[in-house]
């Protein structure tokens, strides 16, 4: 059977609590054979804090689609030595249609390919 790729929005910090409960959920309904891993791309990273070292998770080679002037103003968030950041017009129709034709959905497959992953298939979202 296929595998395909799904995307789940969660809140920073919360990706192991997110990916532990759809695990749990798969198993309940019987449908484990279904799902292939649930992955979240993450890296443990040593850091000090208050002079103690201490170990967090950094997250590596994800796409960030900043769409509209609002999210635009968080690319100085994102490292961009580290994963791909993609700035459009929003795709509302008050913006004219200037998000059309950028590219956002191909660029990310082809980013996620380069570093080992599947393509999303945008049409099922």
């Amino acid at each position: 059977m296929t595998m395909r790729w799904y995307v789940v929005h969660a809140y920073s910090g919360q990706e192991k609590s997110i990916q532990q409960a759809l695990i749990d959920r798969i198993k309940r309904s019987g449908m484990a054979e279904k799902f292939g891993q649930v992955l979240v791309p993450t890296e443990e990273v040593v850091e000090m804090k208050s002079g103690q070292k201490a170990l967090s998770e950094r997250r590596e080679h994800l796409v960030f689609m900043l769409w509209g002037g609002f999210a635009k103003k968080k690319k100085e968030l994102i490292d961009a030595s580290r994963h791909l950041v993609l700035e459009a017009a929003h795709p509302s129709p008050l913006a004219g249609g200037a998000f059309f034709g950028c590219r956002h959905f191909s660029q990310a497959n082809e980013y996620l390919a380069k570093h080992g992953y599947a393509p999303i298939d945008w049409q099922i979202l």
